[in-house]
C-alpha cells in the first residue's frame, strides 16, 4: 500500500530489518499501490519519472541488502541518477524494454538517443494483457509478436522501391522509418511546417508531453536513415502522379472538424442558437490564449484521453467544468490502461467538476446548454459559456479516389482510414511496408542494430 506517512514508512522498514535479520530474503522489493489503488503501481505519462521513490526509498535507506525500485523510468541515464544518489541498488525497467528491447545495448554503444522511448501510455502493455491476454506496445509494434515482426527479420529488398510518403504524422514517420530500414529509396512529404502531426499539439495538453517522445524520436530515426523529407509541401493528386513513384502511402490523417452528430442519436439534431460558442479539441489546443468564458461543458463522444486533456485544461485555466459522455462510464477507452482513476483525482482536485455518464447533449444556447440522459427525458439546464465537441472525426478519401482514377492504388493508414488511436497509427504505418515484397528470396535479413 501507499505509505506516505511517516508511520507507513516506519512499519515498513521494521518488517524490512526484521526479514533482512532472520536471513528470509535476499533483496528488498519495494513499490506501493494495492488493488484498490493500481493505477499508484503503474504510474501513467501523467506521473513524473521515478515518482515512487520519495515513498520507497526512505523505509528502506539502511537495509543492507539490495535494493530494487522502480517509478516509470525510461532511459539509463534516468535510472542512473537515482543509483548515483544511493537511492537504490537496483532500479526496475518494465515498460521501458518492451518498448525497446534493445535499450542496453544501444545506450552501451553509445546511442541512448536511438533508443525507442516508452511515452508511459499503458495502452499498448496493460491494456492489451488485459483485453487480448497478450502484451503489446503502442510505440514499438513487434512487441507480442516477437516471431513474425521482430525487426532483424526485415529483409532488405532486392530491388529498392521508389516509396512517396503523404503525411508527417506518427503513420507516415513509421512507414517512413521501416521503408528505409528496409533499403528503399523513401520521400516524406509534410503540408505542415514539421513533422508529428496531431502529437504536436497534444504533446502541450496537460500531463500529455511523453506523447511527443515517440514522435520526436520517428522524426530522429527518419532523417538518420536517410528519409527524403519535404516540409510546407502539400500535395495534390496530380503532384503525386507526377512523382512516379513505385509504391504511394497516404496518411494524411482525418478531418479536423468532427460532425455535430451525437453516435447514439444520429437522427437528432442539435439546435445551435445564435451566440453558442462551439469548439473543438483541436481548437483548444491550438488558440490557448482565447478567452473561455467563466464555464464549459464537455461533450465526449470518443471516451479516451482526448475529452479528459480538454476538462485538465480549462480546469487550469479557472474555468467551471460540466463533463457529459455517451458512454456508461468516464474514459472507457482508457480504463484499462488505470489512467482513468489518476484522471478523476486529479480533475475534482482541481476545481468545480461535475461529471455526467450516460448522458446527451439537447441543445447550445449563449451562455446555457440543455443535457438529457441518454435514454430519459428530463432536461438540465447548465451554464456554460464554451462547448468542447469532442466527436469522432472522419476519414479522407477523397485523394485516394482521385489516385485510382489516374490507376495509381494508394495504401492509406493511419486516421484517414478512420479516426483512432496512436498505437493503430503507428501499426498501419509499420505493417504497411512490411507488407511489400522484398523482391527475391535470397533478400538478407537484416542485422540487429545497436
Amino acid at each position: 500500500r501507499h505509505h506516505g506517512r511517516s508511520r507507513g514508512h516506519h512499519a515498513v522498514g521494521q518488517v524490512a530489518h526484521r526479514l533482512q535479520d532472520d536471513g528470509l530474503i535476499d533483496y528488498v522489493n519495494m513499490s506501493y499501490g494495492d488493488y484498490y489503488a493500481l493505477h499508484h503501481q503503474v504510474g501513467g505519462m501523467d506521473v513524473p519519472t521515478g515518482f515512487q521513490i520519495p515513498h520507497t526509498a526512505p523505509p528502506v535507506a539502511d537495509i543492507k541488502l539490495p535494493r530494487l525500485l522502480n517509478g516509470r523510468f525510461r532511459t539509463l541515464e534516468e535510472v542512473e541518477q537515482v543509483l548515483r544518489a544511493g537511492e537504490a541498488d537496483l532500479v526496475s525497467l518494465v515498460r521501458a524494454h518492451i518498448a525497446d528491447p534493445d535499450i542496453v545495448a544501444k545506450s552501451a554503444a553509445g546511442h541512448p538517443e536511438q533508443v525507442r522511448p516508452c511515452i508511459a501510455c499503458n495502452q499498448g502493455c496493460i491494456g492489451r494483457v488485459a483485453t487480448f491476454g497478450r502484451g503489446g506496445c503502442v510505440v514499438n509494434t513487434a512487441a507480442g509478436d516477437e516471431t513474425m515482426l521482430a525487426e532483424r527479420l526485415i529483409r532488405k529488398a532486392s530491388r529498392a522501391r521508389r516509396i512517396l510518403i503523404v503525411g508527417g504524422g506518427p503513420a507516415g514517420m513509421e512507414a517512413g522509418r521501416i521503408a528505409a530500414t528496409a533499403g528503399h529509396q523513401v520521400t516524406l512529404v509534410e503540408a505542415m511546417p514539421s513533422l508529428g502531426g496531431l502529437t504536436n499539439l497534444y504533446r502541450t495538453a496537460p500531463r500529455m508531453g511523453t506523447i511527443g517522445d515517440i514522435a520526436t524520436w520517428l522524426e530522429d530515426e527518419v532523417y538518420r536513415l536517410g528519409v527524403e523529407v519535404r516540409l510546407s509541401t502539400y500535395m495534390s493528386a496530380q503532384d503525386i502522379v507526377a512523382e512516379g513513384a513505385d509504391t504511394v502511402i497516404l496518411a494524411i490523417g482525418a478531418e479536423f472538424e468532427a460532425p455535430l452528430r451525437q453516435t447514439q442519436f444520429p437522427a437528432q439534431d442539435i439546435p445551435v442558437e445564435p451566440g453558442a460558442n462551439i469548439i473543438s479539441a483541436i481548437d483548444l489546443f491550438s488558440d490557448r490564449r482565447a478567452d473561455r468564458g467563466k464555464s464549459a461543458l464537455i461533450v465526449d463522444e470518443i471516451g479516451h484521453y482526448e475529452a479528459v486533456a480538454c476538462a485538465e485544461e480549462l480546469l487550469e485555466q479557472g474555468l467551471a467544468v460540466t463533463f457529459i459522455t455517451r458512454h456508461k462510464m468516464f474514459a472507457p477507452q482508457i480504463d484499462i490502461t488505470l489512467r482513468t482513476q489518476s484522471a478523476l483525482e486529479r480533475l475534482y482536485a482541481k476545481g468545480d467538476f461535475t461529471l455526467h455518464v450516460g448522458t446527451r447533449l439537447i441543445a447550445a444556447r449563449q451562455g446555457k446548454a440543455d443535457i438529457a440522459p441518454n435514454f430519459g427525458s428530463k432536461v438540465q439546464t447548465i451554464d456554460t459559456d464554451t462547448v468542447v465537441w469532442v466527436g469522432i472525426r472522419a476519414g479522407q478519401a477523397e485523394l485516394a479516389e482521385e489516385l485510382q482514377a489516374h490507376g495509381i492504388q494508394p495504401i492509406c493508414i493511419g486516421d484517414m482510414l478512420a479516426a483512432r488511436n496512436l498505437q493503430t497509427a503507428i501499426r498501419e504505418g509499420h505493417l504497411a511496408v512490411r507488407s511489400l515484397p522484398t523482391g527475391a528470396s535470397e533478400a538478407q535479413p537484416l542485422r540487429a542494430t545497436a
